[in-house]
């Protein structure tokens, strides 16, 4: 019994190719450690089980609520609500 193994293989060939051409279409790598230039007005980056600031650009600034927050406001809602409860 024999195996054909030339279509195993060239589609071995074409994924890295594929994944070869994706890694150096990412443009050039960052060096490590060095922070990321954000493009907003204010960030803050924070540690969801301990609570802690990592990162922090304008923090204390006083600005308009963002869509994404209003729609992560409208999911958590829509989780916990109960649509036949009386609300008073």
């Amino acid at each position: 019994m024999s195996v054909d193994l030339s279509p195993l293989l060239r589609r071995s060939w074409i994924t890295l190719a594929a994944v070869a051409v994706l890694v150096a279409a990412a443009g050039p790598a960052r060096a490590a450690g060095a922070p990321p230039e954000p493009d907003a007005e204010a960030v803050l980056v924070g540690d969801g089980l301990t609570g802690e600031v990592l990162y922090a650009l304008n923090a204390r600034e006083r600005l308009p609520q963002a869509s994404i927050t209003k729609l992560m406001t409208a999911i958590v809602v829509l989780d916990w609500a109960r649509p036949n409860e009386v609300v008073t």
